[in-house]
């Protein structure tokens, strides 16, 4: 979505382009402000594009806060087990090295 943003944002740039050589031509003054009613019209539809993301975006928030939140206790558990086993493999590593003296 963001991708289509920039698209149309330079496409707009390039409009804005058009619409100044054509103020060099009088004649091309009624498909100017056609032209500029359009550029209008597709940048109000790209700001209520990015409203609607942001919207989206703070609702995500508050769930993946509490997944973050959830998953915290877990990965201390994991931690827990693995210093846990090292500690264990380290013993028994001590203990195989006595029999090499």
């Amino acid at each position: 979505q963001l991708l289509q943003q920039q698209q149309l944002l330079v496409k707009l740039m390039e409009q804005q382009q058009q619409l100044l050589q054509m103020l060099q031509q009088p004649q091309q003054i009624p498909n100017l402000l056609q032209q500029l009613q359009q550029s209008q019209a597709q940048f109000q539809q790209l700001v209520q594009q990015q409203q609607q993301l942001l919207q989206k975006l703070q609702q995500m928030q508050p769930s993946l806060q509490q997944f973050l939140q959830k998953q915290q206790p877990i990965f201390e558990e994991i931690l827990k087990a693995k210093q846990s086993l090292l500690k264990n493999l380290k013993q028994q590593l001590d203990y195989l090295l006595q029999f090499q003296k």
